[in-house]
């Protein structure tokens, strides 16, 4: 956790010196397999302010993420979100996946999602179009540990999946 929290930091700063020139639009999700209980923890790093103007933009509602008039219902929506913008395919099957929750941390918002009873990975494809819709330049970076192998992708708006082989 520590170093998912560092690298996002080190990427935040960098790309905030760089303010004066335009903003950068980009989220960090962590895929671990996690062999002996046979499930994939994810976990989703994404700028607050984008996440909360996408949720309000596509559900049109006003969701006042961390606050105290944030809806009492907006992992509902989060979930739904989750579902129609973030998709696995593990060894050539579309795999269902369980939100979780979510967490605040200053400007971030992690989410936690987790997929359970995978028996092994060979190929795993990542679909991520997360605030592509609103933000055009939004880039998901996708850090994978599988089977002790370490895998990244960068998704956009015009490749917004992935394949890779393990």
């Amino acid at each position: 956790m520590y170093l998912k929290r560092l690298l996002l930091i080190v990427l935040f700063f960098t790309l905030s010196s760089f303010s004066n020139l335009h903003k950068y639009y980009v989220s960090l999700t962590q895929i671990d397999y996690i062999n002996d209980s046979k499930s994939i923890q994810i976990t989703m790093n994404i700028f607050l302010d984008d996440f909360e103007q996408t949720l309000n933009s596509v559900f049109n509602k006003e969701f006042r993420l961390d606050s105290k008039e944030e809806l009492k219902d907006s992992n509902d929506y989060i979930q739904k979100y989750l579902q129609d913008h973030f998709e696995l395919k593990v060894n050539d099957k579309v795999i269902k996946i369980h939100y979780l929750g979510k967490e605040y941390e200053s400007d971030i918002v992690y989410l936690y999602i987790e997929v359970e009873n995978v028996k092994g990975i060979t190929t795993i494809e990542v679909k991520n179009s997360m605030l592509i819709d609103y933000f055009p330049k939004q880039q998901n970076l996708i850090k994978l540990k599988i089977n002790n192998k370490f895998d990244s992708l960068l998704l956009t708006k015009s490749n917004d999946k992935g394949l890779l082989k393990f």
